[in-house]
């Protein structure tokens, strides 16, 4: 134990997923880690074929989308990557990451917890106005056959632990969970979903999509910027979004809403 908070306890996690009658049980727990997906990458070596798991109560080189650093405080959050093979997946694997953002959503839910995606897969917390506070991520990495996906959520972070002004957690919003049920759920909810035709899963995508029906600015690769209003996604997953009466598609980005005075 650290900074009066307790250690993920592996057996709990377990438990839980065999209650789940959940398959993906090859799991790890470690206290401190540089990556959780670093190190699911060296384990993927050893058990290949796998589906395998980590998660650690710090992570402090961890990264994000466009690779934003993400550290996970001492037992405030989750650290979760899951390494599999794509053929683990019925979806193209540019629908992976949304998928993911939808069990991380049903996971949430099922936990008494009311929170959104902001594309493509960031977990929030929206506003009225159309701002949003984010509370979570989701990175993929494909790696030749291989996929890892890695997983952060900020659970018991307090005002002062916050990474950004826009940042705030589970506790912030009101809602106190164990950490170990929400990994559990989210890695059951994971493999059930996995093997769903897309066709079940995108309109429920959308539905919980903060995005979807929002005015946007888009900051492209290049440095860019187009403004509209996000429609729906695209076949393969990208963001279709009017502007001034084009559809234009959006697949990689940085979003911002816009908010409504």
């Amino acid at each position: 134990m650290k900074s009066g908070r307790s250690n993920l306890d592996s057996a709990l996690i377990l438990t839980e997923l065999t209650s789940r009658n959940c398959s993906w049980r090859n799991l790890d727990v470690q206290q401190s880690v540089s990556s959780t997906n670093d190190v699911v990458i060296s384990r993927m070596t050893e058990f290949p074929g796998q589906v395998v798991i980590v998660t650690a109560d710090e992570q402090t080189q961890g990264r994000g989308r466009l690779q934003r650093e993400w550290v996970s405080s001492m037992g405030a959050g989750i650290a979760l990557s899951i390494g599999a093979p794509v053929s683990t997946f019925v979806m193209e694997p540019t629908l992976i990451p949304l998928a993911v953002g939808v069990a991380v959503i049903r996971a949430l839910n099922e936990t008494g917890i009311t929170a959104a995606l902001k594309w493509p897969n960031d977990i929030v917390f929206s506003g009225e106005d159309g701002a949003v506070r984010k509370t979570g991520g989701i990175l993929l990495q494909l790696i030749a056959n291989q996929v890892v996906i890695g997983i952060g959520i900020n659970v018991d972070l307090t005002e002062s632990e916050l990474p950004t002004e826009s940042a705030t957690s589970l506790l912030l919003e009101g809602y106190k969970v164990k950490r170990e049920l929400l990994i559990a759920a989210i890695i059951s909810n994971l493999q059930n979903l996995v093997i769903e035709d897309s066709d079940a899963w995108r309109s429920e995508y959308e539905s919980v999509c903060a995005t979807i029906s929002r005015s946007i600015r888009v900051t492209l690769a290049d440095g860019s910027h187009i403004e509209g209003v996000a429609k729906q996604l695209s076949v393969a997953g990208g963001l279709l979004v009017d502007v001034a009466g084009t559809i234009d598609e959006v697949t990689v980005g940085d979003i911002e809403h816009i908010r409504h005075i």
